[in-house]
Order: structure tokens, then C-alpha cells, then sequence
């Protein structure tokens, strides 16, 4: 049960990994590329198990100022947030925005632009390989991995 469990959630993960790609790829061809200048590292106070009396977490969200092609100014903060914070104040940088919503504009960097996919991706592989392993070796033992079989009445086979 655990092995299949593990598969169908690897196989989320790599559905949510791949429409995060896919997303982030349109960006790339749809968007401009400009330069802009870190304002500030907004700070964020993040609650870590609040309902379990958790830690807070301070990250530092870089704040950038750029100016976009029809020459109107832009600021936006980032929302990806790290401790120590990525970028100093007065760094120039490049910035990716859609020319329609440049309010929909991010650091082009690599955390930035692939971070959520690679970590879907990542937690995507890990479960698709210990859900593979798990019935693997089920089977390898002689367990049945026939759902119908698992589920009739009286059965105490756990997969």
C-alpha cells in the first residue's frame, strides 16, 4: 500500500513539476529582458509549525527597481526569499517581465526562474523511485500487486 502510495504521489509531483516547467518556459519566450537595481532586502518574518508553538524565520526578499521598455518606472519584490539574503543593496541585476504585466516580473537567475520545478521535480524522483523499490520487492516475495485482490474481503496482504 505505502509503494503505491508513494507512486501516485511521485506522479503529482511530476505533473506539478512539469506544469511549473512549462510555465516558466512560455515566460521565458514571452518575456523582455531588462536590468534593474536592488532598492532593498524586504524582510519577512516566516512561522515555521506555528500551530505547534514553531520557530519564526527571518528571510531577506530582494526589492528591484527597473525601468520597463515604454519607460515607466517598476518596482517589485521578489518572492523568493532566502537568510542570508541573495542580493546587496545597489547591485544591478537582470529582470525578466512581460511586456503586458511588467508586474509579473522576476530576477532572471536560476533559483528564481526553476527553483519550484526542480523541487517538484527532485521530490517527484525521490517517491517514483521509493514507490518503484517498494513493490519491487513485493513482488519479488511473491505479494500480490493486484488492487482487486488487496481490496476483497478478508485479504491481510499489505502492499
Amino acid at each position: 500500500m505505502i509503494g503505491t502510495i508513494a507512486l501516485l504521489n511521485g506522479a503529482g509531483f511530476l505533473l506539478c513539476a512539469a506544469v511549473t516547467c512549462t510555465h516558466e518556459f512560455l515566460f521565458l519566450r514571452r518575456s523582455d529582458a531588462t536590468y534593474g537595481i536592488v532598492q532593498a532586502n524586504v524582510l519577512r518574518h516566516t512561522e515555521i509549525d506555528a500551530e505547534v508553538g514553531g520557530t519564526t524565520v527571518d528571510l531577506y526578499c530582494p526589492q528591484f527597481f527597473f525601468t520597463d521598455d515604454d519607460g515607466g518606472s517598476r518596482t517589485f519584490t521578489s518572492s523568493t526569499c532566502v537568510n542570508p539574503p541573495t542580493y546587496a543593496v545597489g547591485q544591478r541585476i537582470r529582470i525578466r517581465y512581460l511586456r503586458s504585466h511588467p508586474e509579473s516580473a522576476q530576477a532572471d537567475s536560476f533559483g528564481a526562474m526553476w527553483g519550484i520545478s526542480l523541487g517538484f521535480g527532485i521530490a517527484a524522483l525521490l517517491l517514483l523511485s521509493v514507490g518503484a523499490v517498494l513493490l519491487l520487492r513485493l513482488r519479488s516475495q511473491g505479494h500480490p500487486l493486484d488492487p482487486r485482490i488487496l481490496l476483497e474481503p478478508g485479504n491481510d496482504s499489505r502492499a
